[in-house]
């Protein structure tokens, strides 16, 4: 009889292995862990609402705007025999307000007044004497007696937004009057006109708004300097 321990069998079983939670990876955009593009719904709302409290408080800052128009340097078709003919160039704003308007669609239909620092009497003078010199004048800063003269005057630079359903249209307008006076004797006045309108989203900028009023400037500018009408009563 054998005194040897009895063996004992062991038998292996599979282990278990419990699930391990996943590690969140960095969103490659904003709120994509649901897999959308653009982030999840709510994040976008978020960014909306900031834009559009951004744009509202844009709408509350007041605006400088620059005023560079430019006037046609093209002679009408027939030209006048001006020969140099001395004129005298008087230039006055009329405006009756420094304000030019107000940015628009801001909360409440509430915005910021636009404005300028730019001497508009002294810019609108030197475009209109560069092109009459060009037209074939002699132009002298007037008043000067016994010369025949050219008053222009600014009446109105307005900016308006009138908000619509979606968009806001926006305005931009000019309004100077010429007058041609001879021998103290005002013969012929007119007023020019320019515009400049653009359906807009948002509240604009002081570059665009300088562009639109710019344009405004420039159309009525050129309606005086290409008036035949008018050159015709200076060069008398």
């Amino acid at each position: 009889v054998s005194n040897a321990p009895p063996r004992r069998t062991i038998q292996q079983t599979n282990t278990y292995t419990y699930p391990q939670p996943t590690l969140s990876r960095a969103a490659s955009t904003p709120g994509s862990v649901l897999s959308r593009r653009g982030g999840s719904l709510l994040n976008r709302r978020q960014h909306l609402i900031a834009g559009l409290l951004f744009i509202g408080g844009c709408a509350f800052t007041p605006q400088q705007v620059k005023f560079q128009p430019t006037v046609s340097s093209s002679v009408p078709a027939a030209p006048l025999p001006t020969g140099g003919k001395e004129i005298a160039l008087v230039t006055a704003d009329e405006r009756l307000s420094s304000a030019i308007g107000s940015r628009g669609l801001g909360p409440g239909g509430m915005s910021a007044e636009i404005t300028t620092s730019d001497d508009i009497a002294k810019i609108v003078n030197d475009q209109v004497s560069s092109a009459m010199t060009q037209r074939g004048f002699t132009v002298k800063p007037g008043p000067q007696r016994g010369l025949p003269e050219l008053r222009i005057e600014v009446r109105n630079l307005a900016y308006q937004v009138t908000p619509g359903i979606i968009t806001g249209h926006l305005r931009a307008e000019a309004v100077l009057k010429g007058a041609c006076t001879v021998s103290g004797e005002r013969r012929y006045e007119h007023l020019y006109r320019g515009e400049s309108t653009e359906e807009v989203l948002v509240v604009q900028f002081a570059e665009s708004n300088s562009k639109h009023l710019n344009t405004a400037l420039s159309a009525a500018l050129n309606g005086i300097v290409t008036d035949q009408q008018l050159a015709t009563c200076l060069a008398d």
